[in-house]
């Protein structure tokens, strides 16, 4: 160890904000180890690697290293720098410069190693690193487990542009694993910000979907009514990729052993191979959902839908519609379904509407559950199976050369052992499903896709060999559904009672905006105070705004509505509360609180906003409603 002393010093520091993580780096073995001077005496960090000795940095000139580094990439619009590999810091220093000229920047090291953070504590170096609040560093132990930090950090910097870069040491050293950790970084960044941009944007086409949809409830049936009713049923879900055109013949022959599930692209593909499922889902917001829908010919299919599909796409669906509890992300549907009686167990909707159909075949009872067309991956360099696209077929070079929500795509074996890219939304869905029949060990989970990168823990067989093991009864499935749908009415769900309650939710919208108001005026009151020296209060509130906030929080559209959508705006507003500690411009204590006053006053604008908007989407999607011609008595108050 270089110095006792310095590394208690910095081990407390780095205790002081993740101590779990500093137990295990203070009894990490850091014997491989070795710190050693390169040829300009500077610091070096040495192990030993097929024989021979191997540097975590230039044996010559580190610090040009690292600046030659930062030189190459361009940071032009990136807020967030994640570099892979820690090393002795080196790279910190040349990025310094790009830190300081924003107080939203941030340097995030990741590093797999415990004894490379050891042997960085044991150095001077660390305390500077350590004591700038820009930059972080973070124990990766584990790619694919170690979801809670990668879900607090693509949190805490959402919104915030990204780039991932890498230690030059563990670009060359482990390669793989960089592309895989960039594939990682790159998704939930784009998945979170997708979603905090969904309510930042007052996710307005979420509540246009919904309360279009909404209004044609007293049409749907009750798909939560299903659940149970098909227990050791099979159930085969089918995705959309190239292996289904394997498995169409033998699944036109199990129409009356299994019950088949398809939603998205999976049902135009079903189509061409002349295959009907049983059942169709929908959640998908977008419009894409809508040419999909239009191009199949499944229309009278029994459909399972939450409220958040996209509306026209909706209103093409003329078979029996099961309306099922619980709009991911959202608790609208709660007010309505608890004011309505529709009274059913919430499932999750998980990545897409594949593992919803896993969701939906679980609750129905069915055993087992069998996956088609699950590749989750370019097999045999295609990306879908027949029918769905023109040309399915892909390039690796314009595979690897894709840098969009997943970073480009990366090797993994598939189910034969064979080379095949993915990307690493597939790969995290592929995940999801393991750890799902990992967590059902009463159903038995069977892949039977016959290509793609397979499930962890779930068999692969044919589906013709899954058929005779699994499906020996036949039975009139598609008569049985029919019985089941007729039994799952909604007598209570009425266009009057639906009415009266929008209104109801209309007029505390309402209300919510009258609170932010008043909310508002109070924070010029104590901005102005500020300015003119007086005293205010350490919270910067007064008793009123105090007040304001209580009322809003009680209001029926704030519980609903404004609180799952204030969270995004709550993650960024914690993120610029900290960067108001270290922002250079502002040179005073009145200067900061002035800033926090902008900030408070930015998060009520945004839920005054989301609540007035809301408003007026009601009173649009029931302008719509009227003109599409659909039978309404009341009409909600202006």
């Amino acid at each position: 160890m270089k110095s006792v002393a310095t590394f208690k010093k910095n081990i407390q520091k780095f205790s002081a904000i993740q101590p779990t993580v500093a137990l295990e780096i203070a009894s990490a073995d850091a014997e491989h180890l070795s710190f050693c001077e390169t040829k300009s005496g500077e610091l070096n960090l040495s192990e030993r690697s097929n024989g021979k000795e191997q540097y975590f940095h230039s044996n010559y000139n580190p610090k040009k290293e690292a600046e030659k580094w930062f030189s190459s990439l361009d940071t032009s619009g990136v807020d967030v720098l994640y570099v892979y590999g820690l090393g002795l810091g080196y790279y910190y220093d040349a990025a310094k410069k790009w830190l300081d000229e924003e107080a939203s920047r941030y340097l995030v090291y990741l590093e797999d190693d415990p004894g490379v953070i050891q042997r960085f504590l044991e150095t001077e170096y660390a305390s500077e690193i350590l004591d700038n609040k820009q930059v972080q560093i973070h124990y990766l132990k584990d790619l694919s487990k170690d979801d809670q930090m990668f879900q607090w950090m693509s949190w805490y910097f959402v919104l915030l542009p990204i780039d991932v870069s890498s230690l030059l040491y563990y670009q060359k050293k482990k390669e793989k694993k960089f592309l895989q950790l960039r594939g990682r970084l790159m998704h939930d960044s784009v998945r979170k910000d997708s979603l905090a941009a969904e309510f930042m944007r007052f996710s307005g086409g979420f509540f246009q979907n919904f309360y279009s949809n909404l209004l044609l409830l007293p049409k749907s049936h009750h798909g939560n009514k299903l659940f149970g009713q098909f227990n050791n049923v099979p159930a085969i879900i089918c995705g959309a990729g190239p292996s289904l055109d394997k498995n169409i013949d033998v699944l036109k022959t199990l129409e009356d052993k299994a019950l088949i599930f398809a939603g998205g692209s999976a049902l135009n593909a079903l189509n061409k191979g002349g295959v009907v499922p049983h059942f169709g889902a929908g959640i998908d917001p977008n419009p894409p959902q809508f040419h999909r829908l239009k191009n199949s010919s499944s229309f009278e299919l029994p459909f399972f839908y939450r409220g958040r599909m996209f509306h026209d796409a909706f209103r093409l669906v003329h078979g029996p519609r099961l309306y099922l509890n619980g709009t991911g992300g959202y608790f609208i549907s709660q007010f309505f379904e608890d004011r309505l009686g529709i009274e059913g167990d919430i499932i999750d909707e998980g990545h897409n509407v594949v593992n919803f159909s896993v969701e939906i075949a679980n609750a129905l009872g069915c055993n087992p559950i069998i996956f088609a067309g699950m590749d989750l991956a370019y097999t045999g360099m295609q990306s879908y199976a027949g029918g769905i696209v023109k040309d399915t077929a892909v390039t690796e070079k314009g595979l690897l050369s894709h840098t969009g929500m997943d970073g480009g795509a990366f090797i993994r074996n598939d189910i034969h052992g064979k080379p095949v890219h993915t990307v690493w939304k597939w790969a995290t869905e592929a995940d999801w499903i393991g750890e799902y029949a990992k967590e059902h060990p009463e159903r038995t989970f069977v892949n039977a896709t016959e290509g793609g990168i397979g499930f962890p823990g779930v068999v692969n067989d044919t589906l013709k060999n899954v058929a005779e093991k699994h499906m020996p009864i036949e039975r009139d499935l598609k008569q049985r559904v029919h019985l089941e749908v007729e039994n799952a009415s909604l007598p209570d769900v009425t266009m009057d009672k639906l009415l009266d309650l929008i209104n109801e939710m209309k007029g505390s919208l309402g209300r919510c905006v009258d609170s932010c108001d008043g909310i508002l005026e109070e924070i010029d009151e104590v901005k102005d105070r500020l300015e003119r020296g007086k005293k205010v209060q350490s919270n910067l509130q007064t008793g009123k705004a105090a007040l304001h906030e209580v009322e809003l929080t009680e209001e029926i559209a704030y519980e609903y509505i404004l609180a799952s959508m204030g969270t995004a705006s709550a993650k960024i507003m914690e993120r610029q509360y900290h960067q108001i500690n270290w922002d250079k411009t502002l040179k005073s204590d009145l200067q900061r609180n002035l800033k926090k006053l902008e900030v408070n006053g930015n998060k009520v604008k945004f839920l005054r906003k989301a609540a007035d908007m809301n408003r007026n989407i009601i009173d649009v999607c029931l302008k719509k409603f009227n003109l599409l011609g659909a039978a309404n008595t009341k009409k909600v108050e202006a």
